[in-house]
């Protein structure tokens, strides 16, 4: 696909690297549905990440699914910038990156 600044994209959310990817490719808008509304929390809270926290901080919580600082980043750094739903979500399953994101099956 030769996609450009001037296509809008549907995909499916699923983890959301492919929304990213087609993103970082180039694409004008990405349109991003899942039916699990978990793959949009976590679509959500990866791209308050990359935007608000340092490579390493990135690294840990979706790289390696893990992170030792998770609930001050949460409160300070990523809470702030989440919608409601996607904070309400996270807000109760921050442990997730204590016992390891890949962990936790359908993120439901």
């Amino acid at each position: 696909m030769h996609i450009n600044s001037n296509d809008t994209v549907l995909t499916l959310t699923s983890g959301g690297c492919n929304a990213l990817n087609l993103l970082l490719n180039g694409a004008g808008h990405v349109v991003s549905v899942d039916c699990n509304p978990a793959q949009s929390s976590l679509l959500e809270l990866k791209s308050v990440a990359i935007q608000q926290l340092e490579f390493e901080d990135v690294w840990q919580m979706f790289g390696e699914g893990k992170h030792p600082h998770i609930q001050r980043l949460f409160e300070t750094r990523l809470g702030p910038y989440l919608s409601q739903k996607a904070y309400n979500f996270w807000s109760t399953r921050l442990w997730y990156f204590k016992q390891g994101l890949y962990y936790q099956g359908g993120m439901g």
